[in-house]
């Protein structure tokens, strides 16, 4: 049996909470920076300062977290998604980076660090800001109403109240060359990207090994039947906000990607109203629910006048990223593309039949391939087409309770 050996720090009183072992991951810390391997059978050489915790339940907050990087637009359902990954135990958000999208970076950036003090964190995320607008000058994308101005309801007299300091408490490094660098310094670290894909772009065409150095991108955004209609467009908002950064991270980046489509989110919502109360996460008496709450509801109040409920959003990206197995209930691999024509302009097209078929064919896929050809330029791409509501429902409760682990 492998078991972990700890200096033990006697003067310094441990709290495994989920909020204070997020503090102690983005500190200099005697417990987690002092974790070494050693075989059992050694235990009488290690001096007396030295105590052993085998892997165990009651020992879970030693197991290695997931490490994470958000790429966000700082919006409404992005204060979920962060929420969620700063209290899932299981999670080490390392840095948050920040690009144009529903509002101007300055806003989105603005509204992480707001995030961060509504979950109470005593030592703050990094957070890097990035690009301002879009590769190609475009086209301002319409502000729903049902954001705020802000992106987040309008209200910066509420909890946690917008400080000046929201607005330049951010690294100087920009975000592109942030996740170039932490890439170098993390191994195995998977991107969740939950707005326009500028940033990440424009980290690869820096650095073309900035792909290969990450685990996978989960990105919440595009489509999977062209359903999406955003400012007069068939596409989806974050696709539709660069296109090109788009199709260059779907289609030239070398590394696994899923993709958390839109329309899902939005259809599940619809189906599952039913199955659960989306609100009650919100209704309940923690201050990061209040800011929650505040943050969503002027979008969830005009959904209501049509007699359904928003379902989750960019959060399941977060869960998706954390624990695929507990949460995708539907998948499909396809090649897919970007269009950048007028009409479909950042609209994700594919092959959504094919790839399965070659993997039932019966027979050898080369003997297929040869008799059948395929164009395989494209990576094939991993969609989320159905999530388990109901798992993410009570993720979520347990994001505002700051339950402990293990959910």
């Amino acid at each position: 049996m492998v078991c972990f050996w700890i200096k033990f720090v006697e003067e310094n009183n441990f709290d495994p909470s989920r909020r204070n072992r997020q503090n102690l991951k983005n500190s200099e810390n005697p417990y987690l920076s002092r974790i070494i391997f050693a075989e059992p059978e050694k235990s009488n050489t290690l001096p007396d300062s030295i105590f052993a915790s085998c892997l165990a339940p009651d020992a879970s907050w030693l197991i290695s977290d997931i490490e994470v990087f958000i790429d966000t637009d700082g919006v409404n359902g992005s204060m979920r998604a962060i929420s969620l990954a700063i209290q899932h135990p299981d999670v080490e958000l390392i840095a948050i980076t920040t690009v144009h999208g529903c509002v101007k970076v300055e806003q989105a950036t603005a509204n992480v660090a707001r995030v961060q003090r509504a979950n109470l964190l005593e030592k703050l995320i990094p957070v890097y800001m990035g690009a301002s607008d879009a590769l190609l000058r475009r086209k301002s994308l319409l502000m729903y109403p049902r954001l705020g101005t802000d992106g987040i309801g309008d209200r910066p007299d509420l909890f946690p109240q917008v400080s000046p300091t929201d607005f330049t408490m951010h690294e100087a490094e920009s975000a592109a060359f942030a996740l170039i660098r932490l890439t170098t310094e993390h191994d195995g670290v998977t991107l969740v990207c939950i707005g326009p894909l500028t940033n990440v772009a424009l980290a690869y065409k820096i650095d073309k090994n900035f792909a290969k150095r990450l685990q996978k991108i989960v990105i919440f955004g595009g489509n999977h039947f062209g359903s999406i209609v955003c400012d007069a467009a068939f596409t989806e908002c974050n696709f539709g906000a660069d296109p090109e950064a788009a199709k260059i991270v779907m289609e030239e980046m070398n590394t696994p990607i899923t993709m958390v489509p839109w329309e899902y989110a939005y259809a599940i919502g619809n189906n599952d109203g039913d199955i659960v109360d989306f609100q009650a996460h919100l209704k309940i008496n923690t201050p990061l629910a209040s800011f929650l709450y505040l943050a969503t509801n002027i979008g969830d109040s005009a959904t209501f006048k049509h007699a359904r409920q928003d379902g989750h959003g960019e959060e399941i990206a977060v869960a998706i990223a954390i624990n695929e197995k507990a949460i995708a209930t539907g998948t499909n691999d396809s090649r897919l593309g970007v269009e950048l024509s007028d009409v479909k302009r950042g609209q994700v097209s594919g092959d959504f039949c094919m790839h399965a078929v070659i993997k039932e064919y019966d027979g050898s896929v080369s003997d297929y391939l040869a008799a059948h050809p395929v164009d395989q330029s494209r990576s094939i791409i991993h969609v989320i087409i159905h999530y388990d509501v109901e798992k993410l429902d009570e993720w979520m409760h347990n994001t505002v309770l700051g339950k402990e682990g293990p959910w």
